[in-house]
C-alpha cells in the first residue's frame, strides 16, 4: 500500500499525454537518483507508506531540482 501524488507541469506547451516534457523530466531525474512516472507534463510520485519524512524530503528537493531543469 502507499500514496499517490499527481502535479502538472506546465512547460507553455498543450497539456495532455503527447507533451514531450515527461521524457524530459524521466530524464533528469533518473540523473538525480530518482524514479518517476511522468505521463506527459503529468507528473506522479507513488512513495510506499514505509517511506520517512527525510526520504521524502530528499524526493522533493531532487523534484524541484528536475522541474527547474525542465521548466527554464
Amino acid at each position: 500500500m502507499g500514496t499517490i501524488s499527481a502535479l502538472d507541469v506546465n512547460n507553455g506547451e498543450k497539456s495532455g499525454y503527447l507533451n514531450n516534457v515527461g521524457r524530459e523530466i524521466r530524464h533528469h531525474a533518473i540523473a538525480h537518483g530518482v524514479l518517476l512516472c511522468p505521463v506527459g507534463n503529468v507528473l506522479y510520485l507513488m512513495p510506499p507508506y514505509c517511506t520517512t519524512e527525510n526520504e521524502l524530503d530528499w524526493i522533493s528537493k531532487r523534484i524541484s531540482q528536475v522541474l527547474e531543469k525542465v521548466t527554464d
